[in-house]
Parts: C-alpha cells; structure tokens; sequence
C-alpha cells in the first residue's frame, strides 16, 4: 500500500515538473514569436519606406530626362 502511495506522490510530482518545465518553454517561445513579429513588423515599415522613396527617385529623374 505504501509503496502504491509513493509511485503515485513521485509520479504527480514528475508530471508537475514536466508540466512546469512545459509551461516556461511554451511562453519562452511565445515570446520569441512576439518579438519576431515585431521585427517583421520593423523589416515591413523599412521596406515600404525604400520603396516610396525609390519611386520619389524615380519622379524626379524622369522630370529631369
């Protein structure tokens, strides 16, 4: 009986580990994702930047020529 009780105590306080472990990795990598968006957000704001500024170039060279 005793040895049933402490397979069972060691196995829930195995699965609160891994559950534990589980939970910091998960929000680990949500943050990583969050900060990925961000800096996709970031690249996306440069992108459409260099391109207006492209087509400025390009007005103003074909009022030139």
């Amino acid at each position: 009986m005793f040895e049933n009780l402490f397979y069972y105590l060691r196995y829930k306080e195995e699965c609160h580990t891994i559950a534990s472990q589980s939970e910091t990795r998960i929000n680990e990598l949500k943050q990583k994702i969050d900060n990925l968006r961000g800096r996709n957000e970031q690249l996306q704001s440069e992108i459409n930047d260099i391109k207006r500024k492209e087509a400025e170039v390009c007005l103003i060279i074909n009022y030139i020529y």
